[in-house]
């Protein structure tokens, strides 16, 4: 009988191994029928990785720049040259720049899946862009530039804020991204030279009801550029951005929450992602997107910086999800 056993360690499989045992030869007088016979198995090899695929609006004015950094925070829903991209499969804590998608963390079920498996985990990217799926047919994205000016030591200085909404078929407005709708204040008291700032919204994809959103935001008064990026869902029945929270049950968004902070902690990276747990319920309960991938449901998360210097990049967190969820 050969014993087949697989050894696994925290993150990594370790190699199997094989023993003999030899068959005791039969008793005199004849063989003697087996009685019980124990298999042990271990379980397939994992899959190779394939390749990669809040609070209110913060500013920082550096003085010597003329720099205002403005938070995607200032629309988190009521209760948030570049550096190289970092990533990492689920199962290991490489930091190598090459792009990679990490595989399930638990076996897949029938359909190939497990209910909320997380399958990915990226570290320094942007949210991704997707379209929106058939089923949201009419829903799109326009948007607007106003423009105000003053007079500041005989100078004329303007602001340029550009803003979006999206909206569904019927024209209807179904979310906005007015979050730095404060910028027009600070300028009229603060700004000494043209400034100009922009929060606006790109298709994330899109399941049932649900219409997910990349929303960036951002400014400059002049000197460099920076801006912060998120995710927003909008439940496009009700008309209003949703939080995860009201998406899933509370056992499953406390796994999601509690797998992000554990896969940060372990990175070497992490860090620089993983805010305080209060902080980083909240951010996760405000940015993510649900869209369609090969006809499985799925879910993705995006936890921004903890620092201005990481600003536009985020961690992200992909999981598998049953479609029954959102029925």
């Amino acid at each position: 009988m050969d014993t087949n056993l697989q050894l696994r360690s925290l993150n990594t499989l370790a190699n199997p191994w094989t023993s003999g045992i030899p068959t005791p030869p039969p008793p005199p007088g004849g063989a003697v029928e087996p009685k019980d016979v124990a298999v042990l198995r271990g379980g397939a090899p994992a899959a190779a990785p394939e390749a990669a695929p809040s609070s209110k609006g913060r500013w920082l004015a550096l003085g010597a720049l003329g720099i205002v950094a403005l938070g995607v925070g200032a629309s988190l829903l009521p209760g948030p040259a570049a550096a190289p991209v970092v990533t990492t499969s689920v199962s290991t804590t490489s930091t190598s720049s090459a792009k990679q998608v990490a595989q399930p963390e638990t076996p897949c079920d029938s359909d190939g899946y497990v209910a909320l498996s997380l399958q990915g985990m990226t570290v320094g990217e942007a949210p991704a862009v997707r379209p929106f799926g058939p089923e949201a047919k009419g829903l799109k994205i326009d948007a607007q530039t106003d423009r105000t000016m003053r007079v500041v030591d005989g100078r004329s200085i303007s602001l340029s804020q550009t803003t979006s909404t999206l909206r569904g078929a019927d024209g209807k407005a179904l979310f906005s991204s007015d979050g730095m709708g404060w910028v027009a204040e600070t300028f009229s008291n603060e700004a000494v030279r043209d400034w100009s700032v922009r929060s606006t919204l790109e298709p994330a994809g899109s399941v049932g009801r649900f219409a997910s959103v990349k929303l960036t935001e951002g400014g400059t008064t002049g000197g460099a550029s920076e801006v912060n990026q998120a995710y927003r869902t909008v439940d496009t029945k009700a008309g209003r951005a949703v939080t995860l929270d009201e998406v899933l049950e509370p056992a499953d968004f406390d796994r999601v929450v509690e797998t992000i902070q554990q896969k940060l902690s372990g990175h070497p990276d992490g860090q620089r992602w993983l805010h305080n747990e209060d902080v980083l319920r909240e951010e996760v309960g405000a940015s993510f997107a649900i869209y369609q991938d090969g006809g499985k449901t799925m879910l993705q998360v995006a936890v921004p910086p903890v620092h201005d210097f990481d600003a536009g990049r985020v961690a992200t967190f992909t999981f598998q999800m049953p479609s029954a969820v959102l029925q």
